[in-house]
């Protein structure tokens, strides 16, 4: 029970993290507003797509998406062993089983009259990054 309650905190306090930096992505992205979309496209590489909407104005898209593989963890019983004290053994009884996360984010800049109006973002990897 302690091991599960603990595999629980830890990705809690994951996901938190991931919140914390939430706000630096849009800062990153805010950047961005006013310039060229060139200047975008040599500092984070060739967009993922790019199209044009009714209004005239261009959507430059980039896609980002991976599966994090996070183990299962194994149950311990405690027992008693009195000439060495309590001691943890592997357990028949199940612990947690491998799950896979899927982590993705799209980020799309709105570009009118050759300049980039606006950004928006989302999905659950739009972390701030080093480009």
């Amino acid at each position: 029970m302690k091991i599960n309650l603990l595999f629980i905190a830890i990705f809690s306090g994951l996901g938190l993290l991931g919140c914390a930096t939430t706000s630096q992505y849009q800062s990153q992205l805010t950047a961005f507003v006013g310039q060229s979309p060139e200047v975008l496209i040599a500092k984070w590489g060739t967009p993922t797509a790019r199209f044009e909407r009714e209004n005239g104005d261009e959507v430059i898209a980039y896609i980002r998406s991976r599966d994090i593989l996070v183990p299962g963890t194994p149950n311990y019983a405690i027992s008693s062993d009195s000439s060495v004290g309590l001691i943890a053994t592997p357990a028949v009884s199940t612990g947690t089983s491998p799950a896979t996360l899927h982590q993705s984010c799209m980020t799309k800049f709105i570009v009118r009259d050759g300049v980039i109006k606006s950004s928006t973002f989302e999905g659950n990897d739009c972390k701030s990054r080093n480009w």
